[in-house]
């Protein structure tokens, strides 16, 4: 990781070459999470290119980019000018529903819900869209409306932690404590779902070479239907495990049954089975 940051910052310092580092800082910095670091390199690069032309991506991503930097920093006045800008370029769902948000963080909840609603007349399903249209409904006291935008979401594949707080507030205010109580236990079992996969997710981001982050990404090439890749990390894990017997402790046996499952073409084991306690 550092490697890379100190890559990026010295191609920006070659003739030439200033806009594509800078550009290549802010995407890092973006895909890290250091948002206000992102925006300072993307703007940096706006003011030497205002129109974003000529680089590795075109100008309507680099102002999504700049945007989703600054609604992120929490300074949404300037996410909305960027993402307005990308909009009037290309328009997209996405785009739509970032600039919702923004105007969301503004103040704003009427021109949020303008954008949102464009954004899902270009995709039915847009998650961020509909949560903030039912965000704003629950606003306004109007928790059946609330509830009829979340509806397209609230199966298991769309379900997520935030939909199902949303959908717990809103039966609360109907009244219907049963309904209520039972989005209560699912916003908790999603929550910690999805804490479990932020956190085996980094085990792959800060140390990809590491011993649990090849098992992963062994995983999901699996997963994806590419066992020749798999299998291949999989000797390097599997090698590692056998030069420290003792290192690596996987008591229920996730790597056993993931080599296995490569191997026969059986069902992979569960990601719930890899020990987030590793010391």
């Amino acid at each position: 990781r550092r490697v890379l940051f100190r890559s990026a910052d010295e191609l920006a310092l070659l003739p030439g070459q200033r806009e594509r580092g800078l550009l290549l800082v802010g995407v890092l910095h973006s895909n890290h999470g250091n948002y206000r670091l992102a925006s300072e390199a993307f703007g940096q690069l706006l003011e030497s290119n205002p129109d974003g032309a000529g680089l590795q991506i075109l100008p309507e991503e680099l102002f999504q980019g700049m945007g989703q930097a600054c609604l992120n920093d929490g300074k949404p006045e300037e996410a909305i000018r960027h993402l307005t800008r990308a909009i009037e370029l290309r328009p997209t769902a996405e785009r739509y529903a970032f600039l919702g948000e923004a105007w969301e963080l503004q103040g704003d909840l009427a021109q949020a819900g303008d954008a949102w609603r464009k954004g899902i007349a270009l995709d039915p399903d847009l998650a961020r869209a509909r949560e903030g249209l039912a965000r704003v409904a629950l606003d306004e006291r109007q928790p059946q409306q609330a509830i009829d935008w979340l509806q397209p979401l609230s199966v298991p594949n769309k379900l997520t932690s935030s939909i199902a707080h949303t959908l717990k507030r809103a039966n609360s205010l109907l009244g219907d404590k049963g309904a209520a109580d039972q989005w209560d236990a699912e916003e908790t079992r999603l929550r910690q779902a999805e804490e479990r996969k932020r956190a085996l997710d980094d085990i792959v981001k800060q140390a990809p070479q590491s011993f649990w982050a090849l098992a992963l990404r062994a995983h999901k090439f699996a997963s994806e239907g590419n066992l020749r890749q798999a299998a291949t990390l999989l000797q390097t894990v599997d090698g590692l495990r056998k030069l420290k017997p003792d290192g690596y402790k996987d008591p229920q046996r996730f790597l056993d049954q993931l080599i296995e499952s490569v191997q026969s073409g059986r069902p992979l084991p569960s990601l719930d089975l890899v020990p987030l306690d590793r010391k």
